[in-house]
């Protein structure tokens, strides 16, 4: 009686795993479907923080700037120096509402 059990439960297993895979693969194996738009900033699931924001806005300056220090041959001329020091202030202007006091 046991070994019947057994081979019927094998049987099943087989058969349903069969069901499975035939569906997994029409339906590509762990692949998901997302209905988003591409724009939509909720797509990823992850929501940038201002202090997030913030950081890639302070990275994209000095890439900006490395970029301007070596057009200018290793120093920074005193235009370029101007426009990136508006950037910045820009910047921290931009987000200097959105900061926290700081801690006491």
């Amino acid at each position: 009686m046991r070994p019947c059990i057994l081979i019927l439960a094998i049987a099943g297993s087989l058969a349903w795993s069969g069901a499975a895979g035939a569906q997994g693969m029409t339906m590509g194996m762990g692949s998901t479907v997302q209905h988003t738009q591409p724009d939509d900033p909720f797509a990823s699931g992850h929501i940038e923080t201002p202090r997030e924001r913030y950081a890639q806005e302070l990275s994209r300056l000095r890439s900006k700037m490395l970029r301007m220090t070596a057009q200018d041959g290793g120093q920074l001329s005193e235009a370029h120096r101007a426009a990136l020091q508006r950037e910045l202030d820009a910047i921290n202007t931009a987000y200097a509402a959105n900061a926290r006091p700081p801690r006491r």
